[in-house]
């Protein structure tokens, strides 16, 4: 099984950003407050304690990168 959570580094950072502040955390998500390393801005990252079977990662992924691509005025 792989966790996204495993994957957080020492320094603190997930993919490129870099988590500041744990705003709040729980049994099932954390929430922090997070900054990307290269454009500097600030975002709130949720990190779910998922824990996937390797079959489901591509299913899980398809479905991230399709809410990536949404576009939102808000």
């Amino acid at each position: 099984m792989v966790s996204w959570v495993d994957n957080i580094d020492e320094a603190r950072q997930v993919g490129n950003y870099r988590l500041l502040t744990l705003l709040s955390g729980g049994q099932e998500a954390s929430l922090y407050l997070a900054e990307h390393i290269h454009l500097k801005t600030q975002v709130l990252l949720k990190l779910y304690e998922i824990r996937l079977q390797a079959s489901d990662q591509e299913s899980f992924l398809t479905e991230v990168r399709a809410i990536a691509r949404l576009v939102h005025p808000h």
